[in-house]
């Protein structure tokens, strides 16, 4: 044997208490326990093995090596070379062999705790702390179970859920701990400190009730204080709340000036409406994706993003849609927009860059929702009795999609300037009352139309502001769509005498980032109302307004067929027409109906693999139309 093996064993062993084997060096301590817990007043019974340099434990430690304990904390005290709790906390125990030496975690539990369900929620995007903001039917929620104790401890109880509907029992959940001790306060920015467990939206629905209870294997030892079981007696209800299914619709637009066209597909979409479904209200809901349409205007100016949103709310109109309209464009600069919508109304606007895109589409479709701006980041007509300062969210959110906390320190309402964006308890109910239908004047939560499509004029422009334009009118088949507030302007038609044939009194649209005087308005009107045999002249008045369209031809004639030429090239058809006197055309797939255009100066440009074009023309009041066949 070495001499120097001999002198490591001669320093543990002693008096041949542990004699020199084959060799053996004492290398290291193993404890059998890294973390031991006791209750307070508890022995802490920890064993300690003397291993050699081979991993191979030796059968006993000498009596005049040790062990010997320190303590780094005072949970634990070390009486006569034993270990026992004498505090609830937590401490790190060293035991010294001779020259070695090994640590564990020592645990004390209180000998009896006040155990109390400190709170209990559903979130499906923002949450108050009493639980108070309504619930969405059919919508994916977590539900996060608080429970707290009075004193340091490490107990690790489940929870079980009682899911019942109309007072019948619908599923039993075990809620399992990710901490390793009880909170002795609510902790709602940490996801570990609450018992989690995601409801799937077939079990959000009216008559929603459950049942909560700490503990129900009995592992902790309680206080007769304790409050177990939520609510004390019978079953808490939830405020479930049945919401329309959202329809809506996504536009790609082609802007002809630049060949750019806004990029959603089908295959995309989910990431355009990601921040829509996870901050709103919304349960069930339908999106598609239009067939793209075609505009001159730039979006380079904010006159450019007007005449498109403009075109937009006609395009909606003559598709007898009754979709959200969100139109998606390729942002040029210049403008310093990235979007626009209506208040109250489904129409809006955005650029089409993810992942910012997304959350300009839920913007935009919040002021949709009758949203104004909240006050951050100096936003045009923020809403004066937003409730938290610097647009704040006030409460704890949830982000169902990728699982993380939203909190009232650092985030901001969505409907502000300001960043990171999340949805407020205030938002979030506002927007839920408005779906719900108490301010919803548009039928926009509706997949068809009441009224079934008939021959109509379209007529359309905006007043207000800094002056008014009163689009070309088309003839075309569309569902009507009349005011339907009145308001300060008046649409007329008159005939060749002077006669009013029609006087409608209407409000218009307000854009949430405009000029609030401005008002955008698209309405078809039943020909019979519009009495299109006789009808010379449109007129729109009102407050500093004052505009008309007068048909090119004399009265009791059309205008001739105008001759028009349609070639392709790759997925692009172009048009031509020569009639000075026609002023607009509204160019549509002749196969499927779909507007594709409201092309303007003589020539027109559409994204379409379609063989034929219904064209009509228009020459201000009166409209022809042909069909092109392309070559």
């Amino acid at each position: 044997m070495r001499l120097s093996s001999i002198a490591a064993l001669a320093m543990l062993a002693g008096c041949g208490d542990l004699l020199p084997e084959n060799d053996r060096v004492p290398t290291s301590l193993r404890l059998d326990r890294d973390t031991v817990t006791v209750l307070q007043g508890d022995p802490v019974g920890v064993r300690v093995t003397v291993l050699d340099q081979n991993g191979t434990p030796f059968e006993r430690v000498p009596n005049w090596a040790g062990p010997v304990w320190t303590m780094d904390g005072a949970a634990v005290a070390v009486e006569d070379g034993a270990l026992r709790g004498v505090e609830p906390g937590e401490t790190r125990g060293t035991v010294r062999v001779g020259n070695l030496s090994a640590s564990a975690i020592l645990r004390v539990n209180p000998r009896a705790l006040d155990l109390s369900v400190d709170g209990v929620y559903l979130v499906q995007g923002v949450q108050r702390a009493d639980g108070t903001v309504p619930l969405v039917a059919g919508r994916d929620a977590l539900l996060r179970v608080f429970l707290r104790g009075d004193q340091i401890n490490f107990f690790r109880p489940s929870v079980r859920v009682q899911l019942l509907r109309n007072g019948v029992l619908q599923e039993t959940l075990a809620l399992e701990p990710t901490l390793d001790s009880i909170p002795r306060a609510r902790q709602e920015g940490d996801l570990r400190a609450s018992w989690n467990v995601r409801i799937p939206g077939a079990r959000v629905q009216p008559g929603l009730s459950l049942v909560v209870e700490a503990d129900p294997a009995g592992i902790v030892p309680r206080k007769a204080t304790s409050r177990a079981r939520f609510p004390a007696t019978g079953a808490a209800a939830l405020n479930v709340q049945a919401v329309p299914k959202l329809w809506l619709r996504l536009v790609p637009i082609r802007q002809l000036v630049y060949g750019t066209t806004g990029a959603v597909t089908e295959a995309n979409k989910a990431a355009y409406i990601r921040s829509l479904l996870a901050m709103h209200p919304i349960g069930e809901y339908d999106a598609d994706v239009r067939a793209p349409y075609s505009t001159s205007a730039n979006s380079a100016t904010s006159s450019g993003w007007n005449t498109i949103i403009n075109e937009i709310v006609a395009l909606r109109t003559a598709d007898a849609s009754a979709r959200y309209y969100y139109g998606l464009l390729t942002a040029q600069p210049g403008s310093g927009i990235a979007g626009l919508g209506f208040l109250g109304f489904p129409v809006a606007i955005g650029y089409d860059i993810l992942p910012a895109g997304a959350e300009t589409l839920a913007h935009e479709l919040g002021h949709n929702f009758n949203r104004r701006h909240t006050p951050c980041g100096n936003p045009a007509g923020p809403d004066p009795n937003y409730p938290y300062a610097e647009a704040g969210i006030g409460v704890f959110g949830y982000d169902l999609f990728d699982g993380t906390i939203k909190t009232p320190q650092a985030d901001k309402d969505l409907m502000s300037y300001c960043r990171p964006r999340w949805t407020s308890d205030y938002t979030y109910e506002a927007v839920l009352a408005f779906r719900r239908g108490g301010d919803n004047r548009t039928g926009a939560d509706a997949p068809a139309a009441d009224a079934a499509p008939e021959p109509s004029l379209l007529v359309w422009g905006h007043v207000g502001g800094t002056g008014a334009v009163l689009e070309p009118a088309f003839e075309l088949t569309t569902r009507p769509a009349l005011p339907v507030r009145t308001g300060p302007y008046t649409l007329q038609g008159v005939d060749a005498q002077g006669g009013v044939l029609f006087s409608l009194p209407f409000a218009g649209e307000e854009l949430a980032e405009e000029d609030t005087r401005k008002r955008h308005f698209a309405f078809a009107l039943p020909a019979s109302l519009a009495k299109l045999d006789r009808l010379a002249t449109l007129r729109v008045t009102g407050p500093g307004v004052s505009v008309q369209r007068s048909r090119a031809a004399r009265p009791g004639t059309r205008p001739l067929a105008p001759r028009a030429l349609g070639r392709r090239s790759g997925r692009e058809v172009r048009l031509e027409w020569s009639r000075a006197d026609l002023l607009m055309a509204m160019v549509r797939d002749a196969r499927t109906g779909q507007v594709l255009s409201f092309a303007r100066g003589g020539a027109a440009r559409v994204e379409t693999g379609a063989r034929e074009l219904d064209v009509t023309f228009s020459d201000g009041v009166r409209s022809v139309r042909t069909v092109v066949e392309v070559q």
